[in-house]
């Protein structure tokens, strides 16, 4: 609004109020000197002088809301752009995951297709008719090595089946 920095400050009052000192000077002449007419035009200048004070004073306010509103601003859009970057790396990251989601999603079907558990090992042999032997109780010795020659020709004959010791044991469980 004003150009001038240093005449804003000569016309600002200790009190944040702008005065015209060429109106202190006026209004210190006494009133006996002056006609009527010149008292009239002397209280219209000065009401107009406090007019203009108010109104610079209120331009001078909104002159700082508008500084402190472009401040909001500037860090807004600093902000938005920060937040448009996640953005935009987020999305690249969600389409590097659904790629990778749609690879696997494939592989997957390919392995179900070709029947196969995605392993590198074969499919299953059929099992045969050896059936699982009667559990072992325990109440006579003697029933011991017959359950033990019935678990080994179960196991001899489906051997894929349970290829590992861990998975031989899980049988003797049922």
């Amino acid at each position: 609004m004003f150009k001038n920095k240093q005449c804003l400050q000569a016309m600002r009052h200790t009190n944040n109020e702008f005065r015209f000192p060429q109106l202190q000077r006026l209004s210190s002449i006494p009133d006996e000197r002056l006609t009527p007419e010149q008292t009239a035009t002397l209280h219209e200048i000065t009401q107009a002088g406090s007019w203009a004070s108010q109104v610079l004073s209120e331009g001078s306010q909104l002159q700082e809301k508008l500084f402190t509103t472009q401040k909001e601003l500037a860090n807004a859009k600093t902000e938005l752009a920060d937040a448009q970057m996640q953005l935009v790396d987020s999305a690249s990251v969600y389409d590097s995951l659904r790629h990778d989601y749609d690879i696997e999603t494939r592989v997957l079907h390919e392995a179900l297709k070709n029947g196969t558990n995605g392993s590198i090992s074969s499919p299953r042999t059929p099992e045969h008719l050896n059936p699982n032997p009667d559990h072992f109780s325990g109440a006579t010795s003697s029933e011991l090595p017959i359950f033990l020659n019935k678990m080994r020709l179960k196991l001899r004959a489906n051997r894929d089946w349970w290829p590992t010791e861990q998975d031989r044991l899980e049988l003797l469980r049922f």
